[in-house]
């Protein structure tokens, strides 16, 4: 199950990130549609095994 964890220098880190959420049947994303600019501070996620992106439904 992919996570979120700490960067590796252990230091805060931001960066604005761009994001276009499409229309979808996603509880989580319902409302959300469109574009929309964010931040995130320190961590990364850590690698997704394969098995569990061929999982994952596309929108």
């Amino acid at each position: 199950q992919p996570r979120f964890v700490h960067n590796e220098p252990g230091r805060f880190d931001c960066r604005f990130t761009s994001v276009t959420i499409k229309d979808c049947p996603s509880i989580v994303l319902k409302g959300m549609e469109g574009n929309s600019r964010r931040t995130r501070n320190a961590g990364r996620l850590r690698k997704l095994v394969e098995s569990v992106v061929e999982d994952v439904p596309e929108c």
